[in-house]
């Protein structure tokens, strides 16, 4: 009967700023290697649509509310962007803060990781039931841009 030990020691290294993950691991027997892996990177749009895809509806507001409604591309009542982490809506050039309000882009901090919204502040994300938007858990609501 063979009484072989066999160690394996696993350093994983990262960074905040740093979009890769490296994994070093040493097994037995003097074997290493290494793994990378990418995390998702933050991604901004231009003026576009959002849409909820579990409501096939668009993010829409006024410059004092936010709502649902039905997709249109040229409304720029349901235009947004995402850039230097501000969610800005085109009819108004106001942008939209971590209670939802239409406010002045000063604060406002979101993070578009493809498929979620979520408030940097609050580390909340941007949820909706089809009537009302909200802040909450980030595994609810998947957003399409330009939808």
């Amino acid at each position: 009967m063979d009484n072989t030990v066999i160690i394996i020691i696993i350093v994983i290294v990262m960074s905040v700023s740093s979009s890769i993950i490296l994994c070093v691991v040493f097994g037995g027997l003097g074997t290493a290697g290494l793994i990378f892996f990418k995390k998702d990177s933050p991604r901004e749009f231009d003026f576009s649509n959002l849409k909820d895809k579990s409501q096939n509806r668009c993010l829409d507001g006024n410059g004092s509310s936010l709502h649902y409604g039905n997709c249109q591309k040229a409304n720029d009542y349901q235009n947004f962007s995402l850039k230097d982490k501000f969610l800005k809506h085109k009819a108004s050039g106001k942008c939209i803060d971590s209670n939802l309000n239409f406010v002045d882009c000063v604060f406002s901090s979101w993070t578009f990781d493809g498929s979620n919204l979520r408030n940097n502040d609050t580390d909340l994300c941007l949820n909706g039931d089809g009537k009302k938007f909200f802040t909450g858990s980030c595994d609810r609501t998947t957003w399409v841009v330009g939808g």
